[in-house]
Order: C-alpha cells, then sequence, then structure tokens
C-alpha cells in the first residue's frame, strides 16, 4: 500500500489487513502526533533539555553493557565460585533476549513501514538517524526492556537501575523526535516479553 493510499483510508501504520485498523489506528497515530508536537516546542524553548536526552538516546545500550560489568564483577568478588555461574546465565540470558527482540521487531517494522517523527512532521532531529528506517517497533526500547527485564530477574538488587535506564532511553528516543510514543511502548513490550520467555527456556535459578 502507498503512501498516499494510506492517508486518504486512514490506515497510517499499514495494516489493511486488520478492519479495526481503520478505526483505531488514526486515533493512535493522532495521538503520537500530538504527543510529537508539544514535545517539538518544549525542545524549541528548553534548548537545554536536549543534550541529556540526546546523550541517553545514542549511548543507552552503552550504559547497559557497563552495568552488566560491573553486575559480573561484583558477582565475581563476592561470590567466587557460584556467583560467577549465575551471573554468566543472567547475562547470556539478557543478551540473548535482547537479540530475539530485535529478530521480532525489524520484520513487524518493515511490514508497517512507519516514518519517524522529524521525517513526516519535517523538523531536524536531536540525534541522527536514517529517515529511511522505519519508526515502529522501536528496536532500542526493545533492547532496552529485553535487558531490564532479564537483570530485575536475575540480579533483584539492581532492577531500580536497570528499569530505570530503559525508562530514560526510551523516553529519550521519544524526546530527541526519532520515534513516537507507541514505537516506544511496542518495542518495550516485545522486548519484555522476549526476557520473560528466555528466562523460561534458558533455566531461571
Amino acid at each position: 500500500m502507498t503512501r498516499a493510499r494510506r492517508e486518504r483510508t486512514g490506515v497510517v501504520l499499514g495494516f489493511p489487513f486488520h478492519r479495526w485498523c481503520s478505526a483505531v489506528c488514526p486515533l493512535i497515530d493522532r495521538f503520537d502526533r500530538r504527543v510529537a508536537a508539544v514535545l517539538l516546542e518544549v525542545r524549541e524553548g528548553h534548548a537545554a533539555l536536549g543534550r541529556p536526552a540526546a546523550f541517553f538516546a545514542r549511548r543507552g545500550p552503552l550504559l547497559f553493557f557497563l552495568e552488566m560489568g560491573v553486575i559480573l564483577l561484583v558477582r565475581v568478588t563476592a561470590f567466587p565460585a557460584a556467583g560467577v555461574q549465575h551471573a554468566l546465565r543472567g547475562l547470556t540470558v539478557a543478551v540473548t533476549a535482547a537479540v530475539a527482540a530485535k529478530l521480532v521487531i525489524d520484520p513487524i517494522a518493515r511490514r508497517v513501514g512507519r516514518e519517524r517523527p522529524f521525517v513526516r512532521m519535517v523538523f531536524r532531529p536531536l540525534v541522527q538517524k536514517d529517515p529511511r528506517d522505519p519508526s515502529f517497533p522501536s528496536n532500542h526500547a526493545g533492547g532496552a526492556f529485553a535487558l531490564a527485564a532479564a537483570l530485575a530477574v536475575y540480579f533483584p538488587g539492581w532492577a531500580a537501575a536497570s528499569w530505570t535506564l530503559a525508562v530514560a532511553l526510551s523516553l529519550a528516543r521519544v524526546f530527541t523526535g526519532v520515534h513516537y510514543v507507541t514505537d516506544v511502548v511496542a518495542g518495550a513490550l516485545i522486548g519484555a516479553a522476549s526476557a520473560v520467555a528466555f528466562s523460561v527456556v534458558l533455566g531461571l535459578r
């Protein structure tokens, strides 16, 4: 379906095979665009907020891997024997779940083909992004919530830090103009579900 036809029919997310989409998708799209417009005004009026948002939007995945490195170091130091095995199992589940989330999200994104906010609304995002890359669901949110959910399950003491980082990264992707709200919500749900599934499949302890 071409973009012009999607605009005429109101099926803005590219799912013509679902009847309910003719009614639901325009509502979602209207909500997303309103939020994006408000955030654009906020960015223009509060330029100082752009720097931390851009940092989390770009460096969020790196912060997760730094967190995992600290977790491994702490577990190895505190529990030289059992701690290593438990830490490696938890980190393996986290990374596997993040990869699996991406494998689920990529074909959905290609099928939906949703344009990113900065492309459709014609403004400059705070972080560089290929305008041809589809927006829904968010790969960054999917990976972040897969990592956060797995780390929260295996390392409860790090749950607050993990969830906070996932939320901050996802909100930053919206604030910087490269994703809509529903993009990150959908990605987050896929990522969290992936982490739960792999926690069970790979043997939660």
